[in-house]
């Protein structure tokens, strides 16, 4: 399901669900997975690795992920938002983009991935 050579960048601080995440986007195919735990090594790994999928938990500590979504959509990267929260708690920039409630399920994730990634290539 993830085309080949499409590398997925995941920013989870949470290093369980990080691991969940990740085995779960090799088990759709996935081969080129690059997890961030924080701000500074997502923004690094964005701009080495150039992945066309980003997983995304909303908060990261202290922090939120809005900037870094907003330029993976300026990139053209499909970003799906990771998060607790409902999407009604988001703020209204962070809703146009395709929402995994935790916990989810390897069907859910692999619909929503699917999703995506057509949203991208027909855009």
């Amino acid at each position: 399901m993830i085309p080949e050579n499409c590398g997925v960048l995941v920013v989870e601080d949470e290093p369980l669900v990080a691991l969940m995440i990740e085995d779960m986007l090799r088990d759709m195919g996935g081969d080129q997975i690059h997890v961030a735990h924080n701000q500074d090594s997502a923004w690094a790994s964005l701009e080495q690795h150039a992945p066309c999928l980003a997983v995304m938990d909303f908060n990261l500590g202290n922090d939120d992920t809005m900037k870094l979504v907003e330029a993976c959509r300026g990139r053209g990267i499909a970003v799906i938002i990771s998060s607790g929260y409902t999407a009604e708690d988001l703020p209204a920039e962070m809703r146009a983009f395709p929402l995994l409630s935790k916990p989810f399920s390897f069907e859910q994730m692999s619909q929503v991935v699917a999703a995506a990634l057509c949203k991208v290539k027909t855009a």
